[in-house]
């Protein structure tokens, strides 16, 4: 769990420095001098509340990918797909001119863990399929331009849903090129 234990340090120092957040974020218009970015963005957040929400989901989804897949393909998981996401968030948001947050990095490792768990684990599909469902209802409603509701974002800052998606493609892509290791479902 030294991948977990590495997430869960790196959000809370760069949410306790000053200035971190709008220093690391992507920005679209100095990608090509901060390439960094294109990681570190998915460690930042907007707010408090972002931040805490964000972090604490990474670090879990992280746990449960470190567990599943151990600690040097989490690793891989995590720095191809940060890249890839942001990389993705620049195509598929021109408008966008900073993407800040861990979410959709969280959805890639998620999506990767409950694949994986329903592949080794069939009592558990329903489940699986049960979660699939609100991340699909999660999905279609921050999509929705009209919908109100409540957000830890500031005024001016939207969810990113098009990476989210991305993040869901990406992967059930990964299901398939990370190593077999058997999950222990009753630990």
């Amino acid at each position: 769990m030294r991948l977990t234990a590495t997430v869960a340090l790196l959000c809370a120092v760069l949410w306790a420095v000053p200035g971190a957040s709008a220093a690391l974020a992507l920005l679209r218009t100095e990608i090509l001098s901060a390439p960094w970015q294109l990681l570190t963005a998915h460690f930042v957040h907007y707010s408090t509340v972002h931040a805490l929400i964000d972090s604490a989901v990474l670090v879990l989804c992280t746990a449960l990918a470190e567990r599943a897949f151990g600690c040097g393909p989490t690793t891989v998981l995590i720095l191809l797909g940060g890249v890839l996401l942001s990389l993705g968030a620049l195509w598929l948001l021109p408008f966008m001119q900073e993407y800040r947050g861990a979410s959709a990095l969280a959805t890639l490792l998620g999506v990767t863990v409950a694949l994986r768990t329903a592949q080794q684990a069939p009592s558990r599909r329903p489940c699986i399929a049960l979660l699939g469902l609100l991340l699909l209802a999660t999905l279609l409603r921050d999509a929705w331009p009209q919908a109100h509701r409540p957000s830890s974002l500031p005024d001016g800052v939207f969810v990113a849903w098009p990476v989210h998606a991305l993040a869901i493609a990406l992967g059930m892509a990964a299901t398939r090129f990370l190593p077999t290791r058997k999950i222990d479902i009753t630990r």
